[in-house]
């Protein structure tokens, strides 16, 4: 098969979606298919990349931080990527990129599957909705109804225009369906590369790195790596750390808008000594950290699925997480991690943890094995089966798809239910393929 995915990330960016894009991308060429990636550049160039195409975009901090969004003309990247003629296209976004795979699909005359990988209610204080309330202040501040019934009608809106959607993750499918999503969902996890975060540090370097931000060889840590957000709740682990007894200290890696904030919480709750902060880890050593950690922990609920966990877990670390159906699958309660919904519970959990981890019975590889079903192998065999599948449907069912719709007025619907206010004249999320000229 001929297999165009689409994003609003490139490759250089770092985050979950990119991470599911390239280990899909990796398996499915493992397994025999060509495939070419569309996405959104880091900058304001238009170029052809070993993988498929990047198209000019600026950065769109209104929508959420580090979004970007398209600009520039689009006609001779579509011939280009017409001329190839995919078989499917797969969209990894919801934004910029799902309309040029809907016009790419339409001039093609091929099937789009859909990854919801955001919940999108969990990311609201980001977007700028023009049905806002005022508090006491006079803060502008989202009015929770108007951001759920926005981001059902926007999710709704989507399907309709997909042949099928992929879920990380039962949570995600039952909120789809919450939704009255339009087309079939499948629940498939996304893989990672688990060989990468099985490699091992010696005992000199392991204790080179935890020394470097002031953890002791017999202190327990935990660790935390991922983006700095509000949505991750790292906040609730710091506060959770300082009242803890045991003298357990927390390493954060990664970075984000709510880093000095933290930085901030820490000194206000005097656990400066406890809690370090190592900012951006290069992806190609991200598995050092795990390495360096005893547990890995996170009161995030706004997972669709976490590829950091299964990480975690890959690399041997038990985890102690915010319950949430996304860990339905992942967690093995007391044998490979424990989960929480109070300080309470996280104190329980935190003993259980530290318990498992001082037993001479201590396995880190029996968790490591725990990761298995989460390959990328696994990840790139399950969807080729939904590609070939949704494919025939397709066929079967051509005459009855209604693509007529043009792109334009998938665009207006989109902006409507989102309400977006648009800063940037001449650019947008969304844009309008049919006006475009060279």
């Amino acid at each position: 098969m001929k297999i165009l995915i689409t994003s609003d990330w490139n490759t250089d960016a770092i985050n979950g979606v990119v991470t599911s894009i390239n280990n899909l991308m990796y398996g499915l060429r493992a397994r025999g298919h060509e495939v070419k990636l569309l996405a959104l550049s880091s900058d304001h160039q238009t170029r052809i990349t070993d993988d498929g195409w990047e198209v000019a975009s600026l950065p769109a901090d209104f929508v959420y931080p580090e979004a970007r969004v398209r600009v520039g003309l689009m006609n001779k990247i579509y011939d280009k990527v017409i001329e190839w003629r995919p078989d499917i296209v797969h969209s990894q976004c919801e934004f910029s990129t799902f309309l040029m795979a809907h016009h790419i699909a339409h001039e093609c005359d091929i099937p789009i599957v859909h990854t919801y990988h955001t919940v999108y209610e969990d990311y609201t204080h980001y977007i700028g909705f023009k049905k806002l309330k005022f508090n006491k202040n006079g803060e502008r501040v989202l009015h929770k109804k108007v951001a759920t019934k926005a981001v059902a009608e926007f999710s709704k809106t989507i399907s309709r225009f997909c042949e099928a959607i992929i879920a990380p993750t039962d949570k995600v499918k039952e909120l789809l369906l919450s939704y009255n999503s339009k087309c079939p969902v499948f629940v498939v996890p996304s893989g990672i590369a688990l060989e990468k975060f099985r490699q091992k540090l010696s005992i000199e370097e392991r204790s080179a790195l935890r020394k470097e931000y002031g953890i002791n060889d017999d202190e327990k840590l935990a660790l935390f790596l991922g983006r700095v957000a509000k949505e991750k709740n790292i906040n609730e682990i710091i506060k959770y750390i300082s009242d803890d007894t045991d003298g357990t200290k927390l390493l954060v890696v990664g970075d984000g808008p709510e880093l000095d904030n933290l930085k901030k919480l820490t000194k206000e709750l005097n656990v400066t000594d406890r809690v370090s902060f190592a900012g951006m880890a290069e992806p190609s050593i991200v598995w050092k950290y795990y390495c360096a950690g005893d547990f890995f922990t996170s009161a995030s609920t706004s997972e669709t699925q976490g590829l950091t966990y299964i990480e975690a877990l890959s690399s041997g670390l038990p985890l102690l997480c915010r319950k949430d159906p996304c860990l339905d699958d992942v967690v093995d309660e007391g044998v490979n991690g424990c989960l929480f919904t109070n300080e309470e519970e996280f104190k329980t959990g935190l003993n259980t943890i530290l318990k498992l981890i001082n037993s001479k019975d201590y396995d880190r590889e029996k968790i490591a094995m725990s990761a298995n079903k989460f390959s990328r192998e696994c990840f790139a065999s399950s969807l080729e089966e939904i590609y070939l599948e949704t494919i025939q449907t397709y066929k079967n069912n051509r005459e009855n798809i209604n693509r007529a719709e043009s792109i334009k007025q998938i665009a207006s619907k989109i902006k409507e239910v989102l309400a977006l206010e648009l800063p940037l004249k001449g650019s947008s999320i969304i844009g309008d393929e049919e006006d475009e000229t060279e």
